[in-house]
């Protein structure tokens, strides 16, 4: 069995998209983080995809984990080998990266500005990878902190048709804002 862990998950077209891929059983794992031990122990799931807000715990109860996986310090990918070890892996930058080479936007000289809220401390360093290798794209990062409540401001506050020179990019769901 596979499936993706997270904690709301009724946004999630996932299940469809892999009954798209082929033949095999993909579910919704919608998790409380006092389940979380438990679930990790599962040796029955062959393995699944990790979302918010369980990257950084996934990441913690993996055996193994990719190179890519420990520069970021989180994985979104976990495969339970035959041995019964969980390996994790992340391809969060790949899957940006694509997209963005994927889009035809000129991203060259690109400045993007990523803002974590209170109690996301810990994607701090997540951040700092992507920055070195968001420079591969031609982008640069400049990370800063700030409470949720300004993030949704000034979020809500730029008019994409105003601002020709930006790329915005919402970083969290809207079961996650601060207004929900």
């Amino acid at each position: 069995m596979f499936g993706l862990l997270g904690r709301k998950l009724g946004h999630s077209l996932s299940p469809q998209i892999h009954k798209k891929l082929g033949d095999y059983k993909y579910d919704l794992f919608c998790k409380e983080p006092e389940e979380l031990e438990m679930f990790f122990k599962d040796t029955s799931l062959k393995g699944y995809n990790v979302t918010i807000p369980y990257k950084i715990e996934a990441y913690k109860a993996c055996d193994e984990l990719s190179d890519r996986a420990k520069k970021i310090g989180s994985v979104n990918t976990c495969i339970r080998r035959a041995d019964g070890t969980l390996y994790g892996d992340n391809t969060d930058y790949f899957g940006f990266a694509r997209t963005v080479r994927a889009s035809g936007v000129d991203v060259n000289g690109l400045e993007l500005s990523a803002t974590y809220g209170s109690g996301y401390g810990e994607y701090s360093s997540m951040l700092q990878i992507w920055q070195a290798n968001l420079r591969e794209l031609g982008i640069s990062l400049n990370i800063r902190g700030m409470e949720w409540d300004a993030q949704w401001a000034e979020a809500q506050s730029v008019n994409p048709e105003d601002r020709q020179d930006i790329l915005l990019m919402r970083w969290w769901p809207d079961y996650a804002s601060p207004s929900s």
